[in-house]
């Protein structure tokens, strides 16, 4: 059996700036990260997209 997490996170009050962004990708150099949004996607081995064969 394998785990998948799914993270996503949406900025609803204003749009995030540089400054938020970087801090964010100081967090994670995987995550999409735009000014609105930030999705991370793991599977068990930790490679986005990537399916795990058992």
């Amino acid at each position: 059996m394998s785990e998948y997490q799914y993270y996503e996170f949406r900025a609803i009050d204003q749009p995030l700036d540089e400054k938020a962004i970087q801090a964010l990708r100081d967090l994670s150099s995987r995550a999409q990260i735009t000014p609105a949004s930030f999705v991370r996607r793991l599977n068990e081995a930790g490679r986005d997209g990537q399916a795990v064969n058992s």
